[in-house]
């Protein structure tokens, strides 16, 4: 057996060597911890397509049957398991898709999205939020421009 000594940065290694090694990890105490795998997972869940879509607000300004509705004041837009509220919104039937200004929130089960303005295509769930904030259900808390 052979011993190599080096110091570096104040701290002493020691390493040891000899002519018949076995592999790393066959005796080493410590090796079901690198085998695992990581816990870490952001889970989605997909749309379902479908279902009622519920406006409300304080202040109607604009409805055209099945091509556009606006409101002000306290906007509130329900579809499925998907809680929208904003200062002033606007839904447009064809696209499906809300665009909100003023205080917006975007709540879907524990997680809740905030921001100063967004585009939100209801069925996809997908869109754009500007200024936002996101917590993600337990832990996660996330800020964005």
């Amino acid at each position: 057996m052979r011993i190599i000594r080096a110091a570096a940065a104040g701290f002493l290694f020691i390493v040891a060597t000899a002519g018949a090694q076995e592999p790393f990890g066959t005796t080493d105490p410590f090796e079901s911890r690198f085998k695992t795998k990581t816990n870490f997972q952001i889970r989605f869940k997909a749309p379902e397509k479908g279902g009622e879509v519920r406006l409300y607000t304080k202040d109607p300004v604009h409805y055209e049957k099945d091509v556009s509705w606006e409101g002000a004041g306290e906007v509130v837009i329900d579809y499925q398991d998907v809680h929208i509220t904003a200062d002033k919104g606007r839904y447009d039937f064809r696209s499906k898709t809300a665009t909100l200004e003023g205080h917006v929130v975007i709540d879907q089960g524990p997680t809740r999205l905030a921001g100063s303005s967004a585009s939100f295509q209801l069925e996809s769930k997908t869109g754009t939020l500007q200024d936002a904030t996101a917590d993600l259900a337990p832990t996660y808390h996330i800020i964005a421009e």
